[in-house]
């Protein structure tokens, strides 16, 4: 967790980083994942360099196979969760979601991992309810987490926490 403070004009907004969470599962997963997009572009490459068919499209095979492995890795590496002054941000990579406080209605145990959107690298979770759907996350100091958040959300509610 870092904390970042800036000053504002009247006002002062501090900004709290959580990081997300991660267990050995995940860990494995996010490498099977990064392994198998790599190897979709790799082997192919490979195969047509053995055979001296080195090509534009060799070229962008490979290009193309670094890029959705970056992508993938960045996404799957770099999750964190701000609590901003009027909203949480969830992040992942180059994927960005607010959730405005007054919005978020109800923090859960999650029960479901591999379903809906989620954006958590553990299978020690929390569901985040809102007006427009709910998200999944997982951060590293999850009761920290929590109690920053009931200081911003009046009317949150907790469910198996």
């Amino acid at each position: 967790m870092s904390v970042i403070t800036t000053n504002l004009s009247e006002w002062e907004a501090i900004e709290i980083v959580f990081k997300s969470k991660r267990d050995l599962r995940f860990n494995l997963m996010t490498l099977v994942i990064i392994g198998i997009s790599a190897s979709i572009f790799v082997v192919p490459a490979i195969k047509m360099y053995m055979n001296h068919e080195v090509t534009t499209g060799l070229l962008l095979m490979v290009v193309l196979g670094l890029l959705v492995t970056v992508g993938c890795g960045w996404i799957c590496l770099n999750i964190r969760y701000t609590l901003r002054e009027r909203q949480l941000t969830v992040k992942a990579g180059f994927i960005k979601f607010d959730i405005p406080y007054d919005e978020i209605h109800k923090l859960a145990k999650t029960k479901q991992y591999l379903s809906g959107f989620r954006v958590l690298s553990s299978f020690d979770g929390i569901d985040v309810i809102h007006k427009q759907g709910e998200v999944k996350i997982s951060p590293a100091n999850k009761q920290l987490f929590i109690e920053e958040l009931l200081k911003r959300c009046t009317n949150l509610k907790l469910e198996n926490l």
